[in-house]
């Protein structure tokens, strides 16, 4: 469910919560959608149930594309993105391929299997990492561990946020085992998955001729 409160373990920050539907307060629960019908009708040409979560899809294809992000980067450090239309339906339908499958990646809890025939882990509470050269040392108490993976997995950010740097910061001091270990990994390939998927969405883009030609917009 959403939080009422808190979003952030810290004392300081600010965090919007962008949920897809709006629900009445009366026993019907009578719901409509939190984006905007206008927009939906121009995007998609009709409005149903369907056609808001193709909305979604669409608008979490564009707010991962690299090309978008530079392009409107200055206006996403001080406001709420822009989201323009597509006047081209296969550009459309393409970019709710790409967001569903981000979506899904991003929200399904298991998304990779556990590793099989793991050799037992057990490094005792972890006390720092050092990342070089594509090759990432845990060091516990009890011992280290070595992997093996690109930069632009280590580097990946989200909202100024080193993800991976972030995830082992809340990770000192716990005790690094196989469950760790498994949850790092589908870490790590969840972000491998959405820089293959971001790739892709410029590709789509800048097939369909980019955001001057492809989108209802205005880039002068």
């Amino acid at each position: 469910g959403l939080t009422e409160a808190r979003v952030f373990s810290s004392q300081t920050g600010v965090a919007s919560i962008f949920p897809l539907w709006l629900y009445s307060d009366d026993k019907n629960l009578v719901r409509t959608s939190n984006i905007s019908t206008s927009f939906i009708q121009s995007l998609i040409g009709h409005f149903d149930e369907k056609s808001v979560y193709k909305a979604c899809a669409y608008i979490y294809a564009l707010l991962h594309s690299p090309i978008y992000r530079r392009l409107f980067g200055e206006q996403l450090k001080r406001s709420f993105p822009h989201i323009p239309p597509t006047c081209d339906p296969h550009l459309l339908e393409a970019l709710v391929i790409c967001g569903a499958q981000l979506l899904s990646l991003h929200t399904t809890q298991d998304n990779n299997q556990p590793t099989k025939n793991q050799p037992p882990i057990n490094l005792g509470p972890l006390e720092k990492v050092i990342y070089s050269t594509d090759r990432l040392k845990i060091i516990g108490k009890f011992g280290d561990l070595d992997m093996t993976f690109p930069s632009d997995i280590w580097l990946f950010n989200i909202g100024g946020y080193q993800v991976l740097k972030t995830w082992f910061k809340h990770m000192r001091g716990q005790h690094f085992n196989e469950q760790a270990f498994d949850e790092l990994q589908k870490l790590i390939e969840c972000l491998q998955q959405t820089i293959n998927l971001q790739s892709k969405i410029d590709a789509i883009i800048m097939h369909y001729g980019g955001f001057h030609n492809g989108f209802k917009t205005n880039f002068s």
